[in-house]
């Protein structure tokens, strides 16, 4: 059995070195930039010849040494000095490795800027304050042929010790480079693309960065983890049938041992090939890769390999028993973290899960997961679900049947001031119409507005919109319709030189001061900006947001210390009974649901019993979501079982540019004999021109066409199309959107619902469906939509949206459905119908019942290497009106 002296990776001292000398070479490892370290711009990527590169890190008795060898085919680092961004650079952020403080801050960032002809190299650092380097910082390079090169040496001063301090303390590193062509946008502010070791969520977290030991020298009798200076091995992090298949590149040794109690299973002789068969009482394996001897030192790779094969047999039977709908639900949660760990190592959720399965209390679980409590005993119908980029972010669904009645999102801050400032940027655009007293929480507000959501510089559409800006929050700028930014009670208004004379008429007639610009940034009220100004200019400073679906609503805000609870305030007895079990994070019960669901059936006009058939061919599901396909965080398979997990019926895959994910996962569905509907959609990606979702779809529409061809050839595969957030990326139909939509060509759109009854007047009116757009990979948020029809296959969802079958389910928005009559009074019969949530769950039942769970989960993408498509739309696109075609 190895000795496994250190888990730290080495860090090998090197002679006293010449900063200057780019010919001596260090005689130590070297870490690989390449593909597998993209971590931003994939889609732009044009191979390593763009971006690529490696970097030595070793010390000497002066400090520590970093020398990198960057292939880059255009070198730009024209930003000034002191800029966020240095353009072409390398980012090196250090901290110790024990999470004590340098002298300067807990971390120390330090930006190296691509060397100039003359072989400077500029730099910044950061750490609690910006640092001083000058003294404790010695850096050159060279520019060679398709790249540069840089050497640097980091004093032992610069982080306020000595050697000997050092060689106690130990260190962390994360290393980036980052990368800026002259093809990028002028006036682009970010990274367009960079390269990390560390991957892009654990740059803030550094007790995920590397830990180094200094070694004095090179040992071959040493057990040393290469993890950092090799490509990962293609080792399985799941065994779902019992048996590990390994294959390697090139001969490696394994040692395998069981992890919790360190006995070794398994010493394999050196082999490309391994196979291991694992007993069933292990639940996670090390393998231990024994590496050939390279650069004199003998070292391994250590990986963590999960058993779930157990786990699997044990949940399987719960999915297709109807009897047990609250197993069943967390079941399924279960087999979203199983898919998690495809492409994440941390097992945590998954742990807890298992334990909230067994019945037992969770309170102790870190960061979010105690409110996995609130699930268990509601009959399957409360759902949490955690967000795949971080742990901080989570959401709760609570259902009737397929029906969503209340969402709710969890965020938690770093701290209580950060948390609190949240909430108060939140409130500088809506109007408090209330505040209620409930123990335990530290504010607790009730807000009437619009919601929020992103939107870009480029939106501004000065016939119809205005721009609102806040002293309370001077980075944001609100796009609003004029009548709505009159309503907040501004302050005043700023007219731009290109402002509408209607426009600027109506803020007279209205009897509001005009300021200028100068005086607007110093109000700390509401003021309206008229025309463009600066207010559509990357470079401006400001966030933009525009009103998520376009009508008011009531919100509350609640905060206990540094956690941020958002949910409906409709319905105010509902909402305040639901922030009672969050606060307690107790389970939620099957009487609280059938309480909140009567409420809510009241609020609509009470039951239509006429419509009891309808009722129970209602069909709720998702129809805009990404996965790792394209910008999302969740894997196909694992965003299908979040779908099921909170009453949805059906899951739209609709990633940018490719179907690849949805594809592989409708084949693994197959053969795994799993019938859970599943509909292939792409949105179509042109970013200043129109965002389209098209589904159901056989094959991925080819890109960079018309509008119109685009909407011809998804017609051509039987699908409908619909027009995506279409106040963000919507320019271009912006006549028919304030006019007709049908001349659109479009069957649907997405969420915005302040112009439905003008298009129900001209007889012209799409379907409004709801959806998450979510990239997070859960679904407990934004709205829903919904179909009528006996079975939610591809095909009826699709004929369903043609006939206005379908509508959009909203809990957070006063009205609750969106829909033609027929389907309201099916919303109505359905949430009156006490033996809903027995279907629903015989639904989910009959879907899974079939299914080959092992084959699943083995057969489901991982999205590994997986690239999205961006078109290169243009915003000057004439669109001819469809249906005059």
């Amino acid at each position: 059995m190895p000795q496994m002296a250190t888990k730290n990776s080495p860090l090998f001292k090197i002679p006293i070195a010449d900063i200057n000398d780019f010919e001596a070479e260090w005689n130590v490892p070297f870490f690989t930039f390449d593909e597998d370290c993209l971590i931003l711009g994939s889609e732009t990527w044009l191979g390593p010849d763009d971006l690529s590169g490696r970097i030595k890190l070793a010390w000497n008795d002066d400090g520590i040494l970093l020398r990198a060898q960057i292939r880059d085919d255009e070198v730009v680092n024209d930003n000034p000095h002191g800029a966020l961004y240095a353009k072409d650079a390398i980012e090196v952020f250090i901290a110790t490795a024990d999470g004590t403080s340098f002298a300067c801050g807990p971390t120390l960032q330090l930006i190296l800027a691509a060397p100039q002809p003359d072989g400077t190299v500029r730099h910044d650092s950061y750490s609690g304050d910006k640092a001083d380097t000058d003294s404790f910082l010695a850096a050159a390079g060279r520019r060679v042929p398709g790249g540069y090169e840089i050497q640097v040496l980091m004093k032992w001063g610069l982080f306020g010790m000595d050697l000997a301090a050092a060689k106690t303390h130990g260190f962390r590193f994360a290393l980036h480079i980052d990368d800026w062509d002259s093809r990028d946008e002028p006036n682009n502010q970010n990274q367009p693309r960079a390269m990390s070791i560390n991957g892009f969520f654990y740059f803030g977290k550094p007790s995920l960065w590397y830990p180094f030991n200094l070694e004095t020298e090179k040992r071959s009798d040493r057990d040393y983890n290469m993890s950092p200076y090799y490509h990962p091995l293609p080792i399985p992090r799941l065994v779902c049938d019992g048996i590990l298949n390994i294959s390697t590149p090139y001969p490696v040794q394994f040692d395998i041992l069981d992890a919790e109690s360190g006995k070794l299973l398994a010493a394999l002789p050196e082999s490309t090939e391994a196979t291991f068969k694992c007993p069933p009482s292990v639940k996670r394996l090390d393998v231990l890769t024994r590496i050939p001897n390279e650069w004199g030192i003998r070292g391994y790779l250590s990986y963590s390999v999960m058993n779930i094969s157990g786990t699997i047999q044990e949940i399987a039977p719960l999915l297709s028993d109807a009897s047990q709908p609250d197993r069943q639900t967390q079941a399924l949660g279960i087999l979203s973290s199983i898919e998690f760990l495809k492409y994440q190592k941390d097992e945590t959720e998954l742990l807890w899960r298992l334990r909230r399965l067994a019945g037992k209390d969770v309170s102790d679980a870190p960061n979010m997961l105690p409110f996995l409590n609130l699930m268990g005993e509601s009959d399957g119908m409360a759902a949490v679900e955690f967000a795949r980029s971080g742990n901080e972010y989570a959401t709760l669904t609570v259902s009737w049947g397929t029906l969503p009645i209340s969402y709710t999102t969890l965020r938690r801050y770093r701290n209580e001031s950060l948390a609190s400032d949240f909430i108060s940027e939140q409130l500088a655009f809506r109007r408090r119409i209330d505040e209620k007293k409930l123990q335990g929480f530290n504010e607790l507000w009730l807000s009437r507005g619009h919601r929020f959501n992103d939107a870009l510089p480029w939106d501004l559409d000065i016939e119809h919109l205005v721009s609102v800006t806040c002293g309370r929050d001077p980075q944001r700028a609100i796009r609003f319709l004029p009548e709505d930014a009159l309503s907040i009670s501004p302050v005043g208004y700023v007219r731009h030189d290109d402002a509408p004379d209607a426009m600027v008429a109506m803020m007279k007639q209205a009897g509001l001061r005009e300021l200028s610009e100068e005086e607007a940034a110093k109000e700390y009220g509401h003021v309206i900006h008229v025309g463009t100004g600066n207010l559509n200019s990357t470079g401006s400073g400001y966030n933009y947001f525009h009103s998520l679906n376009g009508v008011e609503t009531e919100i509350v805000h609640a905060r206990i210390g540094d956690l941020v609870i958002i949910t409906a305030g409709n319905i105010l007895d509902n909402t305040l009974e639901l922030l009672e079990a969050i606060r307690d994070k107790r389970p939620i019960t099957r009487a609280e649901v059938e309480r909140w669901r009567s409420r809510l059936l009241d609020s609509l006009g009470g039951d239509a019993p006429e419509a009891r058939e309808d009722g129970r061919n209602l069909h709720s599901g998702e129809v805009h979501a990404h996965t790792n396909y394209s910008d999302g965080t969740g894997t196909p398979g694992g965003m299908l079982f979040e779908a099921a997990m909170t009453g949805m019926d059906f899951l739209t895959i609709t990633d940018h540019g490719t179907t690849i994910g949805a594809e592989k996962l409708t084949k693994a569905l197959e053969k795994a004999g799993c019938t859970f509907p599943l509909i292939i959609g792409e949105e179509i990606t042109l970013s200043k021109a129109y965002h389209l979702n098209f589904m159901p779809l056989t094959s991925c529409i080819q890109y960079n066409q018309t509008y119109n061809a685009y909407v011809d050839e998804a017609k051509s595969q039987g699908a409908i199309g619909m027009l995506c957030h279409p106040m963000t990326y919507g320019t271009n139909l912006k006549s028919f959107w304030y006019g007709d939509f049908k001349g659109t060509g479009l069957d649907a759109v997405e969420r915005r619902i302040e112009y439905i009854d003008k298009w129900r007047r001209l007889g012209t009116a799409p379907v409004v469906l709801g959806s998450t757009d979510t990239h997070h990979g859960l679904f407990g948020h934004m709205e829903r939509s919904v179909i009528l029809a006996e079975n939610p296959t591809p095909a009826s969802f699709a004929d369903a949206v043609r006939n206005h079958l379908a509508g959009m389910l909203a809990p957070d928005l006063a009205e609750y459905i969106v829909a033609d009559e027929r389907v309201t009074n099916a919303v109505r019969a359905a949430l009156a119908d006490t033996e809903l949530p027995v279907l629903h769950s015989k639904r989910i039942a009959d879907v899974f019942a079939t299914t080959d769970f092992i084959t699943l989960l083995t057969e489901a993408p991982d999205g590994v290497g997986a690239k999205p498509k961006y078109g290169d739309g243009t915003p000057n696109e004439t669109i001819i009106p469809y249906i005059m075609r």
